[in-house]
């Protein structure tokens, strides 16, 4: 951790950013922009915007766009849409195009390494690229929304205890311990990951607030 510059920049990776306008994007869009606000300029690494429809947003089908800059922040546009279909492989597919093209751009330098990554759980293939990005000696952060075999399972997408579900969180397990501080929601997704056999440090920073001490000022 020492060995981190405290005035670096900083490398974002999110399947999901501006201008989706619900999910996690708000959430990675403020971020970013906070980080490059307070002195840490920040370059995202993220995918074509869709979500939550099922097709590219029109400005962005030509995929022309392989670069913008949103506020201050750097966005590298990796060509990337939605899932061709709904269920898990689908789904699995399109976050493994991602990894590949991904991983492309850091070999050919247009992505470069960094000394701090944070990384958006769902996916966890995105987390596994922010490990790849991480420079030696650096450090990444997996910022984990959802534990994605554990909401497959409750959605039905794949069997409890099936072969995909076990896959996936050996996945999860082998991605997560090669960060260096995994960050939940909850101590419930905390406890669930440590089921799982993730031994990574965790910290748990609820996005919610107790309204009934945090209120608008009027």
């Amino acid at each position: 951790m020492s060995a981190v510059a405290p005035g670096g920049d900083v490398l974002f990776v999110s399947r999901y950013f501006w201008p989706e306008l619900i999910g996690s994007a708000p959430f990675s869009t403020d971020i970013a922009d906070w980080l490059t606000r307070h002195g840490r300029p920040t370059t995202v690494v993220s995918g074509l915007p869709h979500y939550p429809e099922a097709e590219v947003f029109p400005a962005y089908r030509t995929g022309h766009v392989g670069r913008e800059t949103v506020g201050g922040t750097i966005v590298e546009r990796l060509p990337v849409g939605a899932p061709r279909g709904g269920g898990a492989r689908a789904r699995i597919g399109n976050e493994l195009e991602f990894l590949l093209r991904g991983l492309a751009a850091l070999a050919c330098g247009r992505v470069a390494r960094h000394d701090v990554v944070l990384a958006l759980c769902p996916s966890i293939l995105s987390v596994a690229l922010g490990v790849a990005a991480r420079r030696r000696g650096g450090v990444c952060v997996a910022i984990v929304h959802d534990i994605q075999s554990g909401l497959a399972e409750k959605l039905g997408m794949v069997s409890g205890g099936g072969g995909l579900t076990r896959l996936m969180r050996v996945c999860e397990r082998a991605v997560l311990n090669r960060t260096d501080l995994v960050i939940v929601l909850s101590v419930e997704m905390k406890a669930q990951l440590r089921q799982i056999g993730v031994d990574a440090p965790i910290e748990v920073v609820p996005l919610w607030v107790d309204t009934d001490r945090v209120r608008p000022v009027e």
